[in-house]
């Protein structure tokens, strides 16, 4: 089957007061997100000045990916895989697979028109599963994103937990892209599940990659 070429559209954008009930449908507790999250937090903390300059967004983004892979896999029998090394977790049902991902500023915004970006680019088996269309994206309509399925129930799908360090929060949220990944980056989402920021006490001379994201090196 042919690739999609879609337009860029406005996403289906689920606030952070509804993301609760809207991933406890995926088999995914907001609450356990955002504990590891601040598990990255905590690990990014502990960086001295003397580590390698991306030691601290590296560290983040593996605490991150070890706590939550490690609570959908002994909680929630999610199967865990490293396929062309990206670190994915598939749903029971193999309806839903999540991947993780440092995002840009625009990570956690609920600005409909907002698109967020991979803080470093991607490798080319990361395209090649966002690229693939499902079937909720070959039926879902042109221009009105309100009237999707997706507004009550999560479509199936590859998904993404991205996170933002910013100066005082971490913001962060659960999206499905829409297949017009290239060069590297997201193109547009389908879904976008907005979590509540968490707050920060860490001081900018202290944590060292606000503003930064995953590791320094392709993730293929």
């Amino acid at each position: 089957m042919p690739l999609l070429q879609p337009t860029p559209q406005v996403p289906f954008v689920v606030p952070a007061n509804d993301a609760v009930a809207y991933l406890a449908q995926m088999g995914i507790d907001v609450s356990r997100v955002l504990d590891a999250l601040s598990a990255g937090e905590v690990a990014a903390g502990n960086t001295r000045r003397s580590a390698p300059v991306t030691a601290a967004g590296s560290r983040r983004w593996f605490s991150t990916t070890e706590e939550f892979r490690d609570y959908l896999s002994t909680e929630n029998a999610w199967a865990l895989a490293d396929p062309n090394n990206r670190p994915l977790a598939t749903s029971p049902d193999e309806r839903y697979t999540l991947g993780i991902v440092g995002g840009n500023e625009a990570t956690g915004s609920p600005d409909p028109a907002v698109a967020p970006k991979a803080h470093r680019k991607k490798g080319k088996a990361t395209e090649e599963a966002v690229n693939q269309p499902t079937l909720f994206e070959l039926e879902r309509p042109t221009k009105n994103p309100l009237s999707l399925a997706a507004v009550n129930t999560p479509p199936p799908g590859g998904w993404f937990l991205l996170y933002y360090r910013a100066e005082d929060e971490i913001r962060c949220e659960v999206s499905l892209p829409a297949p017009d990944f290239q060069d590297g980056q997201f193109g547009s989402w389908l879904v976008r599940v907005i979590l509540p920021a968490i707050p920060t006490t860490a001081t900018a001379n202290k944590i060292t990659d606000i503003g930064g994201g995953d590791i320094d090196f392709l993730i293929a």
